[in-house]
């Protein structure tokens, strides 16, 4: 699997990686950036669904000369609202 990830920060990322059952993981293969964004080195993600209504993501960064590390993660629940999804943080 290949995944094209741009950020608002004016990094851009290839990933490359595997689904396999109800988990996606992309780890990095190019990185370009802006001249005014910060350096990133790597990225590794994540991406799991836990059940019918629950999406988690974890996010490890390698950046600003910083090893490749936890960096964010989060829950996507389905809920009855309008948007059909809500966000909490995990832990």
């Amino acid at each position: 699997m290949e995944a094209l990830i741009t950020q608002p920060t004016g990094i851009a990322e290839i990933s490359v990686g595997r689904a396999a059952g109800s988990t996606v993981d992309l780890a990095t293969h190019e990185v370009a950036r802006t001249p005014t964004a910060k350096e990133v080195d790597a990225t590794r993600r994540r991406y799991t669904l836990t059940d019918d209504d629950t999406l988690t993501f974890v996010h490890d960064l390698a950046a600003v000369g910083r090893p490749l590390q936890h960096h964010l993660s989060a829950q996507l629940r389905r809920t009855s609202g309008p948007a059909g999804f809500g966000v909490s943080p995990i832990g």
